[in-house]
């Protein structure tokens, strides 16, 4: 693939997503990609090189990965950063050693009306209130936290439910406090939104199917349709882990609906 030039065929909107067919890759196509992401005579070439190389699930790529902070490429702008290129692959790139994961390793496909009595329930109403725009909050997820299919998310307790406001969501980041026993209230530390919401516009809602996805990445691969919990996030944009606004840390992956 590499010596077809398969990396100029990667565009955005994305025919081919950027460097996930590279995951598998041996030493010797990750050393190319490494080298193709220095010499590279493109910005555009250069940058989807090193998504590429970040793909990769190698030990060896975060040390590859660093280096290019420390002697960014010809291409690369003022505000480059490596570690930005790590979590388009859904990893973390910090000053220890191997890689930590933004995502879960296992997942299950979410469809309509897959089964009665799912252990898991997206998107139902509640009587709560948003307290930015007083629009009723919606319960993003409900997981049955009991249910072995959910022991890949590896949470300890009963209930995980999670809350959102589809008015204000749609142009800020809404922020929820949650148990493990099934209790959510919307966080004060929720920004607000950049535009006031006029009105709501209301996801649909599906339940657990039976198959398990053959990969974590297949939806992030194969199709913006898919609907999953659990494994990679399917991003329209670039990846955008929200970071938690009371200790910082980048929240991994759990969920994506379509």
């Amino acid at each position: 693939m590499l010596d077809a030039d398969v990396l100029s065929s990667f565009f955005y909107p994305h025919v081919l997503q950027h460097g996930i067919m590279f995951r598998s890759a041996d030493p010797e196509a990750r050393d190319r990609l490494s080298m193709l992401a220095v010499q590279s005579p493109s910005r555009a070439l250069g940058d989807h090189a090193l998504k590429s190389l970040a793909w990769v699930d190698d030990d060896e790529v975060p040390r590859l990965c660093s280096r290019f902070d420390e002697h960014p490429p010809p291409w690369a702008s003022p505000r480059f950063s490596a570690a930005e290129y790590a979590l388009w692959a859904g990893w973390l790139l910090d000053s220890g050693d191997g890689r930590p994961l933004l995502l879960s390793a296992g997942c299950r496909r979410l469809e309509r009306g897959a089964e009665t009595g799912s252990p898991v329930v997206v998107i139902s109403r509640t009587q709560q209130e948003c307290g930015r725009c007083s629009g009723p909050l919606t319960a993003l997820l409900e997981l049955d936290l009991h249910d072995e299919r959910l022991g890949f998310l590896g949470l300890p307790g009963g209930c995980l439910r999670v809350l959102t406001c589809e008015g204000c969501v749609q142009s800020s980041t809404v922020y929820a406090e949650v148990d493990l026993a099934g209790g959510a209230r919307w966080m004060e530390e929720s920004p607000q939104p950049h535009v006031v919401p006029s009105g709501m516009s209301y996801l649909p809602e599906r339940q657990l199917g039976r198959p398990e996805r053959r990969t974590p990445f297949e939806a992030h691969a194969f199709a913006n349709h898919m609907s999953q919990v659990g494994g990679q996030a399917g991003w329209i944009q670039n990846p955008d882990y929200p970071q938690c606004p009371r200790c910082r840390r980048l929240m991994p992956s759990s969920a994506r609906s379509t």
